[in-house]
């Protein structure tokens, strides 16, 4: 099977093999396997979801993007990259309309020191680390 790119109503669907792509205006959502709910409006995205929203980038075992809120949840193994920053955490909830960013319990480092903590609020720009411990 090749590549298919196929308009919807809520957005394009590039599926090709083995990959599944969505992109609205907003973002570009990429996974093994997507499904819809609230006519297109919600997506859920598994296996090796990729939600990218430059110049940020969200990976995670699952992603649910909601188009009308603009907002997405990440969960299991998930990394997020901007250009000066990159962190992981096993959940992460991104207002794409606001910028803001929650975390659970996240690790980041640049490999001369390594932070972990209980959670990071804020903007890519500014986080507030709640408990850090600097490594």
């Amino acid at each position: 099977m090749g590549t298919l790119l196929h308009w919807m109503a809520y957005g394009w669907i590039l599926l090709g093999v083995g990959t599944v792509a969505w992109a609205t205006p907003e973002v570009l959502l990429e996974a093994d396997q997507m499904g819809w709910e609230q006519a297109g409006e919600v997506c859920t995205a598994q296996g090796k979801a990729r939600l990218t929203h430059p110049p940020y980038v969200i990976e995670a075992e699952t992603l649910r993007y909601n188009r009308a809120e603009q907002s997405a949840q990440a969960q299991g193994s998930v990394r997020f990259t901007s250009p000066r920053l990159r962190f992981a955490a096993d959940v992460l909830h991104y207002s794409i309309a606001t910028g803001q960013i929650q975390t659970g319990p996240f690790r980041m480092g640049n490999g001369r020191f390594y932070v972990e903590g209980e959670g990071l609020t804020g903007s890519p720009e500014y986080l507030v680390l709640e408990r850090p411990r600097l490594y």
